[in-house]
C-alpha cells in the first residue's frame, strides 16, 4: 500500500498492495461511502468552516468519525470539481521565491536569515545538495542558527540517517526550548527512529507555547495517527484546518486519518479541499487514489494517479500502484508495463509482477 509518510529520502517505494508492509504502512479498512458523499460535487470542496469553528452538517471538519450500513460506489473521479495539476506551477512559484532570497543577499551579504530562506526554497524545489550546502554555509557563521539547524535535519532525515538528524534538533532546541520549528522536528525525527510515544509527548509538551501552531497541531496529529489513536489524531487534524483552511497538506492528512477511521465521506470531502487548495498536491492525488481503488473502483484510481504521474513522473511507488490499478481493472498489459517501469525506477515489483503473470493475458478495457 501507499506509505502514509512523505518519504523524500531513497526509501523503499511501495504501491497498494504487493509491497513490503512496515510500522508506518498499514492496509486501510475497505472504504465504504454513504449517499453524503455527493457532497464532494461541486461545492464541498470550496466551503470554509464557520467563523466559530463549529462544523457545517457533512463537512470533513466535523462529520462523524464511522459511517452507517448504507454504501454507494464514489462519483467518478474525472467528474469531480478539480483543476488539473500544472507541473510548471510549482516550478515557476519556487524560482520566483529563490529570485527573491538571492536578491536579498545580493542587497545585503552578511544577511543570515535571507541565506537561511534561500536554503529552504532550495529544498523545496529539490534542489537538497545545494539547500544542504548553503545551511552549512549559514551554520559555518552562525552555529546556533536555530531554523538552519533544523532545516539541514530534515535533509538529513531524507538521506536516511535520523540519528544525525536527531543531534542537530538536540542543538537548536538547546539554542531555543521554545522553538517551534524545532520541536516539530523533534517529532519527525523520534516518528522516524520509531518512537511515536515519545514523538506524542514532544509535541504535547510544546503546544502550550503557542496552541495556534499549525506545525505543532500537525506534528501531534502525525504522532498519535502512529500510535493508533485515531481521534487524537483527528481531532488534532481538524484542528489543524481550522488554523489554516489554505494548508492542502492538513486537508490531505486530516482525510487519511478519516478514511483510517472508516468515515470515508469525510475523507472523500477532505481530499477534494485539499486539492482544490493546491491543484498541484501529489500526495492528494495519492490519497485520493488509494480512497478509490480501497473502494473496488480501480479505474477511478488510474485516473487519479495518472495525474499524480503528471507531477512526479520518476516516483517509483505511483508506478507501483497504478500498476496494482490496472491490474485490479483487468488491464493486465498495461499493469506488465507499469510493474516493469516501477521496477526499473527501483521499487521491488516482483511479487506484483508474478500476480500479473498468474492473471494471464487479459484484453485490455
Amino acid at each position: 500500500m501507499i506509505s502514509r509518510r512523505t518519504c523524500r529520502r531513497p526509501c523503499q517505494p511501495v504501491g497498494f498492495r504487493y509491497s513490503p508492509r512496515g510500522s508506518a504502512a498499514r492496509r486501510l479498512p475497505l472504504a465504504v461511502l454513504t449517499l453524503a458523499c455527493m457532497s464532494l460535487v461541486p461545492a464541498g470542496c470550496a466551503q470554509e468552516q464557520p467563523a466559530d469553528g463549529r462544523s457545517r452538517s457533512g463537512s470533513a471538519a466535523g462529520a462523524p468519525d464511522t459511517v452507517g450500513e448504507t454504501t454507494v460506489e464514489l462519483p467518478s473521479f474525472e467528474t469531480l470539481p478539480l483543476e488539473p495539476p500544472d507541473p510548471e506551477r510549482s516550478v515557476r512559484a519556487s524560482a520566483q521565491r529563490i529570485s527573491k532570497a538571492q536578491s536579498a543577499i545580493e542587497n545585503q551579504p552578511s544577511l543570515i536569515e535571507a541565506r537561511a530562506y534561500l536554503a529552504q526554497q532550495l529544498y523545496y524545489s529539490g534542489e537538497e545538495t545545494q539547500a544542504e550546502a548553503v545551511y552549512r554555509e549559514v551554520l559555518d557563521r552562525t552555529p546556533n542558527h536555530v531554523n538552519s539547524l533544523a532545516g539541514l535535519a530534515q535533509i538529513l532525515l531524507d538521506q536516511g540517517v535520523p540519528r544525525q538528524a536527531d543531534a542537530l534538533v538536540d542543538r537548536a532546541l538547546a539554542a531555543n526550548p521554545d522553538s517551534i520549528l524545532a520541536s516539530q522536528m523533534k517529532v519527525k525525527v523520534l516518528l522516524d527512529l520509531g518512537d511515536a510515544a515519545d514523538a506524542a509527548r514532544v509535541a504535547e509538551r510544546a503546544l502550550p507555547l503557542n496552541p495556534n501552531s499549525v506545525l505543532l497541531q500537525a506534528a501531534l496529529g502525525d504522532a498519535h495517527r502512529e500510535l493508533g489513536n485515531l481521534q487524537i489524531a483527528i481531532d488534532a487534524y481538524r484542528a489543524v484546518v481550522q488554523l489554516n483552511p489554505y494548508w492542502s497538506p492538513g486537508w490531505t492528512r486530516l482525510g487519511e486519518a478519516l478514511a483510517e477511521k472508516g468515515n470515508t465521506t469525510g475523507a472523500l470531502e477532505a481530499f477534494g479541499r485539499a486539492l482544490a487548495r493546491n491543484p498541484d498536491s501529489f500526495p492528494a492525488y495519492r490519497a485520493i487514489a488509494r480512497l478509490y481503488y480501497q473502494n473496488g473502483q480501480p479505474q477511478e484510481a488510474v485516473s487519479a494517479l495518472e495525474r499524480a504521474l503528471r507531477l512526479r513522473p520518476d516516483h517509483a511507488g505511483t508506478h507501483l500502484s497504478l500498476a496494482e490499478a490496472f491490474l485490479a481493472a483487468g488491464r493486465t498489459g498495461e499493469a506488465r508495463n507499469q510493474a516493469e517501469t516501477a521496477a526499473r525506477l527501483g521499487a521491488d515489483a516482483r511479487e506484483l509482477s508474478e500476480a500479473i503473470s498468474s492473471a494471464g493475458t487479459v484484453p485490455q478495457q
